[in-house]
């Protein structure tokens, strides 16, 4: 089993890492009873250029297996054509800097305040694309601890 927190403790920035602030333009996610071996990446202390679309954190955690996580966080209704370029942007972060033979596990989470009804099936049926794989964008609400993602998706 790779131990992506220490890799990614290696790859990023020691400025660019941090372990309880998940917060953005007013809408949170809590970090309450997620598990102590892991790391968030805020992106913005990256050198990453604007004009290429990335989330605003890298997620990664060990916890029966590895796993890496884009998280993008909308405080109002978030445009999903936005959401899915921001998110495969840190796909491809994940991809180029750790590799993704070290990820066993892939997540792209968005929080937000809502989404509006018009855009619910854009939200169902949007993908990322992860190591060749299509994988499903998670949303939890502002104020939601990443825990309950932690608790959907791993067991």
């Amino acid at each position: 089993m790779t131990n992506v927190v220490g890799l990614a403790c290696d790859t990023f920035p020691t400025e660019s890492t941090q372990d309880t602030k998940l917060n953005k333009e007013g809408c949170a996610l809590r970090m309450d009873g997620v598990p102590r071996s892991r790391v968030l990446v805020d992106i913005d202390k990256l050198d990453v250029p604007d004009d290429q679309p990335h989330p605003d954190f890298l997620f990664f955690l060990d916890q029966s297996g590895s796993w890496a996580i884009p998280i993008e966080i909308k405080r109002g209704t978030p445009k999903m054509g936005h959401v899915v370029k921001q998110l495969q942007g840190g796909a491809q972060i994940i991809e180029n800097r750790i590799g993704p033979d070290k990820v066993d596990h892939f997540r792209a989470l968005l929080v937000s305040g809502n989404v509006a009804k018009a855009g619910r099936p854009l939200l169902k049926d949007a993908r990322v694309i992860f190591n060749r794989q299509e994988e499903p964008i998670i949303r939890l609400k502002c104020g939601d601890s990443l825990n309950k993602l932690c608790k959907l998706v791993i067991k």
